[in-house]
């Protein structure tokens, strides 16, 4: 059968729960840069209307290159990851995700089950009884196989493996009617990648501007580059979730000694995608190069504007890289700690229990993304009001 979920988009622009956000993130940046930042919220500080437009850019660029921190955890590797971008010149590039489920059946048994017990007293004795039920059982071998691949244009047949996994569990039933097809297939779930790839260089440097004096570009939310950014996360969001959903609703319930992979949260990885200005009398020189064996680089950095150089509010590069560091760290401790948890599992194992980690963290990164642009758009809205 072709597994179609219950889709869930990006939420909407919340200001409350965005303002709890922000005040959780000033913290963590305060730990992991000094305690003498001040990073504020672009409505706390005078600027111009160019500056929102650099804002949009650098929370574009900082989900991008956050994103490729999660696809890491997809095996989407130094090396894979440059192939992909080579495909990407002339081609789309595609993550499917997929496989094949077979059920057979095993064998029946005859069994019994035992009631509670009821004493009863007579005038010579106290009498026991207990209710036998017989029934038949029916057990049942089911096993989930997937895919996940990378897809040059249409042709999937040369498809780069990025990880599979087949779980074997046994479904008993009280009934002799078969739970699942004798074979059923997985999606496919397919998501291009294109636009990512195509807002990095050879070196995966990532480069995201806004053409401000194109045709349609109305205000810095509204214009075609941060239009298919924003298109391109919901698209993203959608694609975790369709996947997520056939662990979580499909897969955990066959086999209940499994951690479900509903445990799996984020909530300890840092999300880099911050919407924040600083006022600078002279912007820091960019961090020092991480110290080998203590902070995890990642694949990919971003390149600042030189209007986001120049500008006085902006977060300076060095802080942006700083924070991919720091999210990369949290995203292998994360990780280390579910293979952990999730060793013994037969359906939802370790694999599938870092896979989650990262498809919820994309979810998050593309929905702070959205919640960023969203603010400053909101913002200019209030200050035209007023």
């Amino acid at each position: 059968f072709l597994f179609v979920p219950l889709l869930a988009v990006m939420e909407e622009f919340n200001e409350q729960q965005f303002r709890v956000k922000v005040r959780n993130a000033t913290d963590q940046i305060k730990m992991i840069l000094d305690n003498t930042r001040k990073p504020v919220l672009p409505n706390e500080v005078a600027h111009t209307y160019l500056d929102k437009f650099l804002l949009v850019e650098f929370l574009a660029s900082s989900a991008v290159a956050a994103l490729v921190n999660c696809l890491e955890l997809l095996s989407i590797d130094a090396k894979n990851l440059k192939q992909l971008k080579e495909w990407s010149g002339n081609r789309s590039v595609t993550l499917r995700f997929t496989g094949e489920e077979k059920c057979s059946f095993l064998h029946k048994k005859e069994k019994t089950s035992s009631g509670p017990s009821h004493e009863t007293t007579g005038f010579w004795a106290r009498i026991t009884s207990k209710t036998v039920t017989k029934y038949t059982e029916y057990s049942w071998k089911f096993s989930s196989h997937y895919k996940l691949l990378a897809i040059c244009g249409n042709d999937a047949d040369d498809a780069m493996l990025l990880s599979s996994r087949e779980g074997t569990t046994t479904i008993k039933r009280t009934y002799e009617d078969s739970p699942f097809p004798e074979v059923s297939l997985i999606g496919p779930l397919d998501f291009d990648l294109s636009w990512l790839l195509q807002h990095m260089d050879d070196e995966f440097n990532v480069h995201f501007t806004i053409d401000r004096d194109a045709k349609g570009c109305d205000t810095p939310r509204r214009n075609p580059e941060t239009n298919q950014a924003y298109e391109f996360m919901q698209r993203f969001h959608l694609w975790c979730t369709a996947i997520q959903q056939h662990f979580s609703s499909h897969i955990s319930p066959l086999c209940t000694n499994d951690v479900p992979s509903t445990d799996v949260t984020d909530s300890g990885v840092f999300v880099p995608v911050v919407p924040f200005f600083e006022l600078f009398d002279d912007k820091p020189q960019p961090s020092a190069a991480p110290v080998a064996g203590k902070n995890p680089e990642p694949i990919s950095s971003v390149v600042l504007s030189k209007e986001m150089q120049d500008s006085k509010f902006v977060l300076p590069a060095g802080d942006l890289n700083s924070f991919l560091m720091e999210q990369k760290k949290n995203l292998l401790s994360v990780s280390s700690d579910l293979s952990k948890v999730f060793s013994g599992g037969k359906m939802i194992s370790s694999k599938e229990a870092v896979l989650v980690l990262a498809l919820k963290h994309i979810q998050t990164i593309c929905q702070r993304f959205g919640d960023g642009v969203d603010f400053v758009e909101d913002m200019l809205r209030q200050q035209l009001i007023t």
